[in-house]
C-alpha cells in the first residue's frame, strides 16, 4: 500500500545512511590530515609516480646542501662571510646543474640558500694545557652560545690531579642563573647541574670524554649531555685549565670574537669561522604538480 514503509525498508535507509555518514568521515579525516602538512604540495591527480619523484629530489638536494656545507667548511676561508658566500656559489652551482638535466623531462627544479647561522669550531689539536694562547688558566671559550655540537675532551690521565687534593679541570656553562660544570680528576669525571649530581669513573688513559655520545672512555655517562638544564644563551668557561694536558675540540652557534687573544693566530687553541647551519629552499614543478619546501642542514655535524 502506498505510504507504507516496510521494516527492511528502514533497515535499508539506516544502513544507507550510516554509510553515507562513514564516507564524510573519511572525507573530513583526510582535509584535516592535508592541512597538516608543513609542505606545500598541490596536484591536478594523485600522481603517486609524481609524489616518489618529489621525495627522491628532495633527497638528493638534502645530501647535495649538506655535503656541500661540510666541505665550504673545512676548506679554507678568511672570514665567515666569504664561508657563506662560498656556500651560496656551490649550492648555486648544483641547483643549475639539476635543473638543466631534469628539464629534459619537463620538471623545474630549483635549490636556494635562504638564510645561515653563524658559527665557530674551536679546537686544540697538539697536546698542550687546556689553557688559552697566552697561558691563562681560567678563561671564556665562547659567550652567547645556544647550541653545541661534537665536543669532546681527550686527556691524558697522568695530567690530572686528584681532586681531594687540588682544584681539578673545569669545563663550565652558565646561562647567568644556573651552571653546569664538568670536573675531570685523575679517578672520575663529575658532571654538577641543574637537574643534580653524576659521577663516572675513569678507565682507561687517555681520558676521552665524549659529550656527542654522553661517555667517558666508552661507558655511559648521561650527565654529559652538553648544558642540560640551562636557559640559553650561556657561555662557555674553562677553568684550571693548567690541571689538564691533552686535546679537545667543539663547535658553537655563534661567531666568536677573539678580542681578549684567547686564541692563537697560528697555533693553539684555534677558532675557525664556520656556517653552523644553512636552511635551503627545494621547489619541484611539473604540469601536475608544484611542491616547495625548506630543509635545514648542517655539514654533518649533527649530534642527533
Amino acid at each position: 500500500m502506498a505510504g507504507v514503509t516496510r521494516p527492511d525498508d528502514r533497515g535499508q535507509l539506516l544502513l544507507v545512511g550510516a554509510f553515507g555518514l562513514a564516507v564524510l568521515l573519511v572525507v573530513l579525516a583526510g582535509v584535516v590530515n592535508s592541512a597538516a602538512y608543513t609542505d606545500s604540495l598541490t596536484t591536478s591527480t594523485g600522481d603517486l609516480n609524481g609524489g616518489r619523484d618529489v621525495a627522491a629530489f628532495r633527497a638528493d638536494a638534502g645530501r647535495a646542501a649538506d655535503g656541500i656545507l661540510g666541505r665550504v667548511n673545512d676548506g679554507p676561508a678568511p672570514d665567515y662571510a666569504a664561508r657563506e658566500d662560498r656556500f651560496r656559489d656551490a649550492v648555486d652551482n648544483w641547483s643549475d646543474a639539476a635543473g638543466r638535466q631534469h628539464a629534459m623531462d619537463g620538471t623545474g627544479v630549483g635549490v636556494s640558500v635562504v638564510g645561515t647561522t653563524r658559527g665557530s669550531r674551536i679546537t686544540q689539536s697538539t697536546a698542550r694545557p687546556l689553557t688559552n694562547a697566552s697561558g691563562t688558566a681560567d678563561w671564556t671559550v665562547a659567550a652567547g652560545v645556544s647550541d653545541v655540537r661534537r665536543a669532546r675532551l681527550n686527556l691524558s690521565q697522568s695530567s690530572l690531579l686528584d681532586c681531594g687534593v687540588g682544584a681539578c679541570y673545569e669545563l663550565v656553562a652558565d646561562d647567568g642563573t644556573d651552571v653546569w660544570r664538568v670536573t675531570v680528576g685523575r679517578l672520575f669525571v663529575t658532571v654538577d647541574g641543574p637537574a643534580g649530581t653524576e659521577q663516572c669513573a675513569v678507565t682507561a688513559d687517555p681520558v676521552v670524554v665524549d659529550f656527542r655520545n654522553e661517555t667517558v672512555n666508552g661507558d655511559s655517562c648521561p650527565a654529559l649531555s652538553f648544558a642540560e638544564g640551562l636557559s640559553t644563551p650561556y657561555d662557555i668557561r674553562i677553568r684550571n685549565g693548567d690541571a689538564a694536558t691533552g686535546t679537545y675540540r667543539l663547535t658553537v652557534d655563534t661567531d666568536v670574537d677573539d678580542d681578549d687573544g684567547d686564541f692563537a693566530a697560528a697555533g693553539e687553541p684555534s677558532v675557525t669561522p664556520v656556517v653552523y647551519a644553512a636552511d635551503v629552499r627545494v621547489s619541484y614543478r611539473t604540469p601536475r604538480l608544484t611542491y616547495a619546501t625548506e630543509l635545514r642542514v648542517d655539514g654533518g655535524e649533527s649530534d642527533g
